[in-house]
């Protein structure tokens, strides 16, 4: 939806991408942004939704740029990460023997882990938030409703109660983002690491 996909499908077409584990040192941009108002809120080196990729050579490349946020003290408030292996697919063509839904579930939780790490030793982590949801709940229907769906909070105001959250909540399709923006206007500064739908 906001990157462009096609440019990872075929290395035989014309403004084929292909996978780097360091994109930034090997300047090999990974990300194209199909919307001009969000190519400098995009880094260009976080390769989008592509399950021939590893989720921890993209946390590596949201590592680095992390990294030079808090050098320069200028973390933005929101940061929208994806890692891709939430979902499980490409057994056939993905890269580095991440090729099994078992292997694409560990790389997932092993790069979620690290960020969530990551932000726990960061001079940023007394005021950060990290939400982990699952964007494709449809696909897992139980016995109550085929859009319910696990999220995860991590950060200092999360209060633990021994306690599962037990109201429903629906989140319109790309409307969450959106919403929130509007209730903080002017105090909030979106970055994109390319979500896609």
């Amino acid at each position: 939806m906001f990157c462009d996909l096609s440019r990872y499908d075929n290395p035989r077409t014309r403004g084929y991408i292909p996978i780097s584990r360091t994109p930034f040192e090997e300047n090999v941009q990974q990300a194209v942004p199909t919307k001009k108002a969000l190519l400098n809120d995009t880094d260009l080196y976080f390769r989008s939704f592509d399950q021939n990729n590893a989720d921890f050579f993209l946390f590596q490349e949201w590592q680095r740029e992390s990294d030079q946020f808090v050098a320069n003290q200028n973390l933005p408030s929101l940061s929208l990460v994806r890692f891709a292996h939430d979902h499980f697919g490409s057994f056939g063509t993905a890269l580095y023997g991440i090729n099994t839904p078992g292997l694409q579930m560990a790389d997932n939780d092993y790069a979620v882990g690290l960020l969530a790490q990551k932000i726990a030793n960061s001079p940023y982590k007394d005021n950060t938030l990290i939400f982990v949801i699952e964007d494709d709940a449809q696909n897992g229907p139980d016995h109550i409703d085929a859009h319910r769906s696990i999220a995860y909070v991590i950060g200092p105001y999360v209060k633990q109660r021994g306690r599962g959250l037990g109201t429903l909540y629906y989140c319109q399709h790309g409307q969450n983002d959106r919403s929130v923006a509007r209730s903080c206007p002017g105090r909030l500064v979106q970055r994109s690491c390319c979500p896609d739908d």
